[in-house]
């Protein structure tokens, strides 16, 4: 199956991939492997598809994003869905070598907390959703380096208040969900230089 270019293993009941699963699949370029039973996968798994570019894993059973190695081999990928697993801990490494992303779902797992080594190395992405996770705390570095991010969805988390520089660095946002948090601080410096941004969602607050 050397000439594979889609796959779908969608809404199985997969629990466990050897990690030779795709050896052979080298000119992949969808992966679907949504509503399944996976709870965690090996190190080598997607190593030999370089040439991917969508990946679902969405609506598993993932209660972390593994380290560094776990998704090296993926240097084309552009899509990558992960929502609707449990997943609490994000690997600082994890998505380090998915250069070429440009939308990342976490949305719908148990994060708490976001660092600025998660996405720092994401210099194209476009679009991040964290929504409805269990977010309290972003560091002000976060985005930093995302500078091309237009569409930012951070709604139903556990958010009090935003620093003032949280998003200074991403200019050309142009849709920023916050509804349906906690805040109760608002810095005057929250949304400044934003001048691209078309939507600014803070409902229900």
């Amino acid at each position: 199956m050397e000439n594979l270019k889609e796959l779908n293993m969608s809404f199985n009941k997969l629990g466990y991939i050897h990690e030779r699963g795709f050896k052979n699949l080298k000119n992949l370029r969808v992966l679907n492997m949504e509503n399944n039973r996976l709870v965690k996968f090996g190190t080598l798994l997607f190593q030999s598809l370089t040439n991917l570019e969508i990946l679902d894993l969405s609506s598993n059973q993932l209660d972390m994003v593994l380290n560094l190695e776990a998704f090296e081999g993926m240097v084309r990928l552009k899509n990558f869905n992960l929502k609707s697993n449990k997943i609490r801990l994000i690997n600082k490494d994890a998505f380090h070598n998915l250069k070429d992303l440009k939308t990342l779902n976490l949305g719908f797992n148990l994060i708490e907390k976001i660092l600025p080594e998660y996405f720092s190395n994401c210099k194209y992405l476009s679009e991040l959703y964290l929504n409805n996770n269990l977010i309290k705390e972003i560091d002000p570095f976060s985005f930093r380096e995302n500078r091309t991010l237009s569409s930012l969805h951070l709604n139903n988390n556990k958010l009090r208040k935003l620093e003032k520089n949280l998003f200074k660095s991403i200019t050309y946002l142009r849709e920023l969900n916050l509804s349906q948090n906690m805040i109760q601080i608002l810095h005057t410096d929250t949304f400044v230089n934003m001048d691209y941004l078309v939507l600014l969602e803070l409902s229900f607050n």
